[in-house]
């Protein structure tokens, strides 16, 4: 904080609670001019909308709109799929790991149900 001025007055602090300031309304569409509400640049908004399953585009000029649900259900999609691909491919398979012991030398225990 900077310091204080010399002044005559005072100073005086007012605590206000979150809930009571306003919100700016969410957008309804989407587009590359806003689309860093959602954590993306423009570029990899736009080609997000060129993927397959990407959700409808309505076309305004040059602008790309989408709508509020569609991209945030095709966003929690795409997070899903990561997810499952990363605990598939952190999980080595049975026979890769026994493999892996009987390089070493070892004996493969029981499989685990």
């Amino acid at each position: 904080m900077s310091e204080p001025l010399e002044s005559d007055g005072f100073e005086v602090r007012v605590v206000v609670p979150r809930d009571s300031l306003p919100m700016a309304p969410r957008p309804e569409y989407y587009s590359q001019r806003n689309c860093d509400l959602l954590g993306l640049s423009k570029r990899a908004f736009l080609e997000l909308l060129r993927r397959p399953g990407a959700p409808p585009v309505t076309s305004v000029g040059k602008l790309r709109l989408v709508r509020r649900d569609s991209i945030l259900a095709y966003l929690d999609g795409l997070a899903e799929q990561k997810e499952r691909r990363m605990s598939k491919d952190a999980r080595p398979s049975r026979d890769e790991a026994d493999r892996l012991l009987l390089e070493l030398g070892c004996t493969p225990g029981p499989a685990d149900s």
